[in-house]
């Protein structure tokens, strides 16, 4: 619902009756789905094998401003903690772009994520690894051959300071197909059988399915 939030909160100054039908048929959505919840598991193994995963992805250009949405969504034990989907604030030129605008704000809000778990004592004994589906950005980022070539003066710095990050092992970068990507339905509306993909990477279960314990 975060996608669908965001688009409909930018249409608050003159909605029409488009718009009026996609926020009812979003309370439909909710009202139905109502007996599902979070389920956290310490046996849970995400596809990295981590206790906390954090993914962030863009869609290029794909609002009619020519920004691009962009979302992160950090999941522990399994299930989300934290996620965000919005628009970018500025328009990029490549999809390599927009996609180092997203991880920066990913990685940013993940020292929020780390401080607050060094404040409550606990320690995943993992180095926080960000997830995206760009293999270009990936690379920019983590190979030393590899550098964006940009006259945006504040994508470069949002380059320079992830390669500051990896490059001092405070993250790791990894690359995911975009099939598994967690944070797909932050930027995207998808289709039915991928939106219960999403469904059950979110930690979302059907309370009304679950065995009686």
């Amino acid at each position: 619902m975060a996608k669908t939030h965001s688009w409909l909160s930018e249409q608050l100054t003159n909605p029409t009756a488009e718009h009026q039908a996609a926020a009812q048929y979003a309370i439909e959505y909710l009202y139905n789905t109502k007996d599902y919840a979070l389920r956290y598991s310490a046996s849970s193994v995400s596809l990295t094998g981590s206790v906390l995963v954090v993914a962030a992805d863009a869609a290029f250009a794909d609002d009619i401003s020519r920004r691009s949405s962009q979302g992160y969504l950090f999941t522990l034990f399994g299930a989300a903690i934290d996620w965000k989907a919005t628009l970018q604030r500025s328009v990029t030129k490549l999809t390599t772009k927009a996609e180092l605008l997203s991880i920066s704000q990913a990685a940013s809000h993940l020292q929020w994520w780390n401080r607050f778990l060094t404040a409550i004592k606990f320690d995943t004994k993992e180095r926080p690894t960000l997830l995206c589906d760009n293999l270009q950005t990936v690379r920019i980022l983590t190979k030393d051959a590899f550098k964006l070539d940009t006259k945006l003066k504040h994508v470069d710095i949002h380059q320079h300071w992830l390669r500051q990050e990896v490059e001092a092992g405070r993250i790791d970068i990894k690359w995911i197909p975009t099939a598994q990507m967690p944070a797909d339905g932050l930027t995207k509306l998808l289709p039915p059988q991928r939106h219960e993909t999403f469904v059950k990477q979110v930690g979302l279960v059907q309370l009304s399915k679950q065995p009686a314990s």
